[in-house]
Formats: structure tokens, C-alpha cells, sequence
């Protein structure tokens, strides 16, 4: 990070918007290792609430270019209706009917 002289009006913007980039990129970064873990099966991370608010938005906006990535998504999701776990199922649930809402 690279603060360059000037007010401290201008530094504190700096810094605000350094730690904003910063944020962004990091949960990108989670959403991105949840997907993956998603993909090869691993449900228990639809626990995670940002993260099942984000599956939701990229099942429906990406690119078709990601269209086998979003196949076994929603394979996983299919699969896993039956879990055992209660709010893993609800959150499933929730994020096929959301999906299917729009499709």
C-alpha cells in the first residue's frame, strides 16, 4: 500500500478505499475455495451464510462459458437435498428455489 503525501482527509479516503479493495478480494477469494469444495462435494460449506447468498447470484449471472462448473454445482445441490443435516437442506433448498425462480 502506498500512501503519498497529502491531507489527512486524502490519506484516511486512501486507506478507506485500500481496505475496501482489500475486503473485496478476500471474499472473492473465500467464495471462490467454497465453490471448489462445493464442486467436489463438500455441502457442509453451504453453512456459510455469504457464501450461500454468493451461489445463488453466480448460478445466475455467469458466464455460459462456466456452464459445466455450474452443471456440477447443481448436481452437488441435488444430490445433497437429502442431507441429514437440517440447515444444510434448508439452505439447499433455498438455493435451488431461488435459482429455478429465475431460470
Amino acid at each position: 500500500m502506498e500512501i503519498k503525501s497529502g491531507s489527512p482527509r486524502e490519506i484516511i479516503e486512501t486507506v478507506k478505499k485500500n481496505i475496501s479493495l482489500s475486503e473485496e478480494k478476500r471474499r472473492q477469494q473465500r467464495f471462490e475455495y467454497n465453490l471448489s469444495q462445493l464442486a467436489n462435494g463438500n455441502i457442509q460449506v453451504l453453512k456459510n451464510i455469504e457464501f450461500v447468498q454468493g451461489i445463488v447470484d453466480y448460478l445466475l449471472h455467469r458466464d455460459d462459458n462456466d456452464r459445466m462448473s455450474k452443471q456440477k454445482i447443481l448436481a452437488t445441490l441435488s444430490n445433497a437435498v437429502i442431507s441429514e443435516d437440517m440447515s444444510v437442506r434448508e439452505r439447499i433448498l433455498a438455493v435451488l428455489s431461488l435459482a429455478c425462480e429465475n431460470f
